[in-house]
């Protein structure tokens, strides 16, 4: 199942399948911002107009008003608009790379 929060959230899904779209016209929409975003799967969207960036998205996550997803197995945070990333602590990678 999909669980949506918001006016037109996942409106246009129709095949995806374990989304979580929170926010205006989350994941409504492709990258294009006109063609339906009908079956993104395992992916997290959170922000008004939030979109994935085909229907090849899986487990993607896209965080932030107008943000725009890069495709699967990738997190985007915040739109063209911002212009710096404040972090506290150490970033990670699992596994670390050899």
């Amino acid at each position: 199942g999909n669980t949506a929060l918001g006016y037109f959230g996942l409106f246009g899904n129709t095949t995806g399948s374990y989304n979580v779209a929170l926010g205006y016209r989350a994941a409504r929409f492709h990258a294009d911002g006109t063609t339906a975003l009908t079956d993104a799967e395992n992916s997290i969207y959170i922000g008004g107009d939030v979109r994935g960036k085909d229907n090849s998205d899986s487990n993607s996550i896209v965080i932030g008003y107008n943000a725009i997803g890069m495709g699967a197995n990738t997190a985007v945070w915040g739109n063209t608009s911002i212009l710096n990333h404040y972090f506290s602590g150490n970033i990670n990678e699992v596994p670390p790379k050899t």
